[in-house]
């Protein structure tokens, strides 16, 4: 019969061999035990990327009016057929690459027609939604909206980049960039302003109270003892002021939202403004350019005159007294050419003579003797 304190030994004994042969083991699979055996590299683990949260799906107005095209996407409609079929191979967005590259290069005229257009449609959008805003289906629309939100219970008041309501002017706009055009338009800014002088005129009241309040409390502190309490609950914000202090911030991260937006507009009027004006240097280099030829065409004609006059004053016409110079020479070379069609048969040596005065003239040597 085993002790107890055999069996420790007999455990301890049976562990030592397992140790033993997991030594034994160990050696023989290190490097140095077998050198010819290749090194087994360890697993890489394969690393699992979350995915991202779905886009939340928006209710879209069906009824509302056609959003407006920017005239760098009208350019893109009317162009993406044709260079994607002379490029079939390439994938979509190397086909909307070098239709940006072609949009780029555009001469600013030929731009400056989508443009327009896309200015008349987004005028035309406008008025229809103006109309469209006083109608009973975009007021339906608007309430099962906010219905919506505040099912979804949003204790933060921050606005998504799906929240197309904007709080201040209580509109609702069936995309982004309509609210955007929205914002950045003088409505926007008007009402936002009138809610920020009737928050002031609040505040305002609210601080003359206070200070009412606080010369009541200095001149009874001078009758009776200060009384401070000990616990350190002292009532510092209303929870008015925390309303109005939150409807602030919200304020206040829509116009630094606003801000940005305009930012980026400054930054694209900015580039547009420089190609304006290197637009009007080309033209006016060109007008020069112009005016030059000009100038040297009617000196040129001037020549002419001085040349046809001198060379024709022996030729006369019935019925024509006035002498040929150079201010009346047009005036007679229509009146000549009248009378030789009129009677061409009977003017063939008046028009044998024409002929040969022309012929003589050493053109254009003749030029440089008006000059000298």
């Amino acid at each position: 019969m085993e002790t107890a304190g055999d069996s420790d030994l007999t455990g301890e004994k049976q562990n030592e061999g397992r140790s033993s042969v997991q030594d034994r083991s160990s050696a023989e699979n290190s490097p140095s035990a077998s050198p010819n055996k290749p090194e087994q590299k360890p697993e890489q683990k394969k690393t699992i990327f979350s995915k991202g949260k779905k886009r939340k799906k928006t209710d879209k107005d069906l009824n509302a009016p056609k959003a407006p095209l920017t005239g760098y996407v009208r350019f893109l409609n009317e162009h993406r057929e044709k260079v994607r079929a002379e490029n079939q191979n390439l994938p979509f967005h190397e086909v909307t690459k070098i239709l940006g590259n072609m949009w780029s290069q555009l001469p600013s005229q030929q731009k400056q027609a989508y443009l327009e257009e896309a200015e008349k449609d987004k005028e035309r959008y406008m008025k229809e939604l103006e109309v469209y805003q006083q109608t009973d289906a975009y007021k339906n629309f608007v309430a099962r909206q906010k219905a919506m939100k505040k099912g979804e219970g949003d204790v933060n008041g921050a606005e998504g980049n799906d929240d197309l309501f904007c709080s201040a002017c209580n509109l609702y706009f069936n995309s982004p960039h309509n609210k955007r055009e929205h914002m950045s338009g003088k409505k926007h800014f008007a009402v936002v302003s009138s809610q920020m002088d009737k928050s002031e005129k609040h505040v305002e009241k609210a601080n003359g109270r206070d200070s009412s309040d606080a010369k009541k409390v200095e001149e009874n502190s001078d009758s009776q003892p200060l009384q401070i309490p000990l616990d350190g609950d002292i009532p510092i914000f209303t929870e008015e002021f925390l309303n109005f202090n939150k409807a602030r911030e919200n304020e206040l991260r829509k116009l630094r939202k606003v801000n940005t937006e305009f930012e980026e507009q400054n930054a694209i009027l900015s580039k547009h403004i420089e190609n304006m004006k290197k637009g009007i240097d080309k033209l006016e280099g060109e007008r020069k350019e112009q005016q030059n030829e000009i100038s040297a065409l009617q000196r040129h004609l001037a020549k002419l005159r001085q040349i046809i006059s001198r060379s024709f004053v022996d030729i006369q016409i019935p019925g024509v007294t006035d002498p040929l110079t150079s201010e009346t020479v047009d005036s007679f070379v229509a009146k000549l050419q009248q009378y030789i069609q009129e009677n061409s048969k009977e003017n063939l040596e008046l028009t044998s003579r024409i002929k040969d005065i022309i012929a003589s003239l050493d053109y254009p040597n003749c030029l440089k003797e008006v000059n000298s």
